[in-house]
């Protein structure tokens, strides 16, 4: 860190200590919010999602669908990668070697 940085940060420490010193202790800020019993179990029992954490748990869901769906069109009951296993027996390479290949073309496509 720069001398300059040091010199700010420490300002600012001073200026936050100076003012929580000049604040009664009895004030409610220092106090900080009091939760009722009622809040923490509605906060902590998941029925207040803001919309928008509501919206990254819905695609989250979606992508979970599509993943299991894939791994179910694309493998097998037991292995998700049977496809590639499969593949790669049937021209006798590595499955690894396969899956290079695989991955080779998308990126190719991609480009």
């Amino acid at each position: 860190m720069t001398a300059a940085f040091e010199l700010a940060n420490e300002e600012l420490r001073a200026a936050v200590k100076a003012r929580l010193d000049a604040t009664p202790a009895d004030d409610p800020k220092m106090r900080g919010y009091r939760w009722t019993a009622a809040e923490v179990i509605e906060r902590f029992g998941g029925d207040s999602v803001h919309p928008t954490t509501q919206a990254y748990f819905d695609l989250l869901d979606k992508m979970k669908e599509l993943h299991a769906s894939k791994s179910r069109d694309y493998g097998s009951e037991h292995d998700p990668l049977a496809n590639i296993r499969n593949g790669a027996l049937f021209v006798g390479i590595e499955p690894w070697k396969g899956a290079m290949v695989r991955l080779s073309d998308k990126v190719t496509r991609l480009a």
